[in-house]
C-alpha cells in the first residue's frame, strides 16, 4: 500500500470518528423537516383531499339546502287544480205536489266540477323544528364523513414510517453485511494460507446469504410502502430520502400532560352532532302535538255549484279557516321522546367507550415511546464505543498491528451502529406520530 493511499484511508477513518463525536452521523443522518421537502402533515392533507369521499360534505350541504328550501316553501300558499265528472243513479229530492200540479225540481243525475284550491298554513309549530332537525342532521353527516376520512391519517403514518424504517434497516443491515463480507474475505485468506478452518468460511458465507435475503425483504417492504403512500396521496417517490421525519418530542410532552382532557378526535364532534340532532328531533316531536291553523280558498265552475239543487253550470267561490289538533295521542309522543332519550344514552356510552379505548391506545404508545427513548440512550453509548474502537483500530493499523480488513470491519461496525440509531429515531418518531394521531392532534 502506498503512503498517499494509506494516508487517505487513515483520514477517512478519522473523519468518521470526528463526525460521530460531533453528533453528525453523515449519511446515516435522519432526514429532518429542514433537509427534506415532503412533510407528514402535508401528506395527511393530500390523502384526505384525494379520497373520493372528500366531496361528500359539499354534496351533503347542497342536498340539505334543497330540503330546507322545500321546508321554507311551506310558508307560501299551495295551489292545486281538480276536476270531476260523475253520474249517480239516485239524487236527493222531495216528493211533494205543489199547487198547480208542480213538483220541486230535482238535481241532475250527472254532475261536473272544475275548481282551483288554495291553502296557506298560517300557524305550523313543526316548521322551524323541522328546519333545525335538517340542519343538525346534515352537520352530523358531515362529522361522520370527517371521522371516516380521519382514518386515512394512520394509513399514511404506516406507509410513511414503514418506508423510512425499512430504508434505515436496509442501510444498517447493508453495512453489517459488509462487515460479514470483510470477515469472509479474511477467513478465506486464512484458509488459503493454511491457518484457518473451512468451517469458519462456510459459516460466514451462510450468514452473508441470510443477510442478503433479509436485505431483499426490506427492499420489497420499502417499495411497497412507497407505492402505498403514492396510492393514498398521489405523491410518487423513488426513495424515502425525500420524506421529512417530524420532531414531535415537545408536542408529545404537551399532549401527555393533558392526556385525559383531550377530545380532538372527530368522533367526539360526531357525538356532539348526534346529541344536537336528537335534541332537535325531541323538539319536533313535541311540536307535532300543537294546534295548526290554515287558511283555504276555492273557486270553481260546475253543475251544481254551491246550490245542490241547481241544474245549470255556475261559478262559485268559498274561503275559510281550518284548525287541526290532536290533544289525545294515547302516549305516542311520550314514547317517541323516550326512544330519543334511549338513543342519547346509547351515544353517551359509545363516547365513553371511545374515550377508554383512546386512553388505552395512548398509554400503550407512551410505553413504547419511553422504551425507545431508553434504547436510544444505549444506542448513543454503542455508537460512542464503536467510535473508540475505530480510533484504536486506526492507531493499531498505523503501527501494523492489524490489517486493512480489520480496520474496515471496525469502521463498518461503527457505521452500522450509526444507522441502527437512525432507524431507532425513526421508530420513535413513528410511535410519537401514532400517539398524536390516536388523540386526534395534528402532526406538526
Amino acid at each position: 500500500m502506498t503512503a498517499p493511499r494509506f494516508s487517505r484511508r487513515i483520514a477517512a477513518a478519522l473523519a468518521v470518528v470526528l463526525a460521530a463525536a460531533a453528533g453528525e452521523p453523515g449519511r446515516a443522518q435522519t432526514p429532518t423537516a429542514d433537509s427534506a421537502s415532503i412533510r407528514l402533515a402535508d401528506l395527511h392533507q393530500r390523502a384526505m383531499q384525494m379520497d373520493p369521499r372528500a366531496a361528500q360534505p359539499a354534496l351533503l350541504r347542497s342536498q340539505s339546502r334543497l330540503r330546507e328550501a322545500n321546508l321554507r316553501s311551506e310558508r307560501r300558499p299551495t295551489v292545486g287544480m281538480e276536476g270531476t265528472g260523475q253520474y249517480q243513479s239516485h239524487v236527493a229530492g222531495l216528493d211533494l205536489l205543489l199547487p198547480g200540479g208542480l213538483t220541486p225540481p230535482r238535481p241532475a243525475h250527472d254532475s261536473y266540477d272544475a275548481r282551483l284550491n288554495l291553502r296557506h298554513r298560517l300557524i305550523d309549530p313543526t316548521r322551524d323544528p323541522r328546519i333545525a332537525a335538517e340542519r343538525n342532521a346534515v352537520a352530523e353527516q358531515e362529522a361522520r364523513v370527517a371521522t371516516t376520512l380521519y382514518s386515512l391519517r394512520q394509513a399514511v403514518n404506516d406507509a410513511f414510517f414503514g418506508a423510512l424504517v425499512a430504508d434505515a434497516q436496509h442501510q444498517a443491515l447493508g453495512h453489517l453485511a459488509a462487515v460479514v463480507g470483510a470477515r469472509l474475505d479474511l477467513a478465506q485468506r486464512r484458509q488459503a494460507e493454511g491457518v484457518g478452518l473451512p468451517s469458519e468460511a462456510i459459516t460466514l458465507e451462510a450468514e452473508r446469504m441470510e443477510r442478503s435475503l433479509r436485505l431483499q425483504q426490506l427492499w420489497a417492504i420499502r417499495r411497497g410502502a412507497l407505492d402505498q403512500l403514492h396510492a393514498l396521496t398521489g405523491v410518487r417517490l423513488d426513495h424515502p430520502w425525500a420524506l421529512a421525519v417530524p420532531d414531535l418530542g415537545e408536542q408529545v410532552r404537551v399532549a401527555r400532560a393533558a392526556l385525559d382532557t383531550i377530545g380532538a378526535r372527530p368522533e367526539f364532534a360526531q357525538f356532539a352532532r348526534t346529541r344536537a340532532t336528537l335534541t332537535a328531533q325531541s323538539r319536533l316531536v313535541a311540536a307535532r302535538d300543537r294546534p295548526r291553523v290554515s287558511a283555504f280558498a276555492r273557486t270553481g265552475y260546475g253543475r251544481p255549484g254551491l246550490n245542490p239543487l241547481g241544474r245549470e253550470f255556475t261559478p262559485y267561490a268559498l274561503a275559510g279557516l281550518q284548525a287541526e289538533w290532536s290533544p289525545v295521542t294515547w302516549g305516542t309522543t311520550t314514547r317517541e321522546r323516550e326512544v330519543i332519550d334511549v338513543q342519547r344514552v346509547i351515544a353517551d356510552t359509545e363516547e365513553a367507550a371511545l374515550r377508554a379505548a383512546i386512553r388505552r391506545a395512548a398509554l400503550r404508545d407512551l410505553a413504547l415511546i419511553d422504551g425507545l427513548v431508553d434504547m436510544l440512550k444505549l444506542d448513543d453509548l454503542i455508537v460512542e464505543l464503536r467510535a473508540r474502537a475505530v480510533t484504536e483500530a486506526v492507531l493499531q493499523h498505523n503501527e501494523g498491528a492489524i490489517t486493512r480488513v480489520d480496520l474496515q470491519i471496525r469502521s463498518n461496525e461503527h457505521d452500522a451502529a450509526l444507522r441502527a440509531r437512525t432507524a431507532r429515531r425513526i421508530e420513535l418518531a413513528e410511535a410519537q406520530a401514532r400517539f398524536l394521531t390516536t388523540l386526534g392532534l395534528e402532526v406538526r
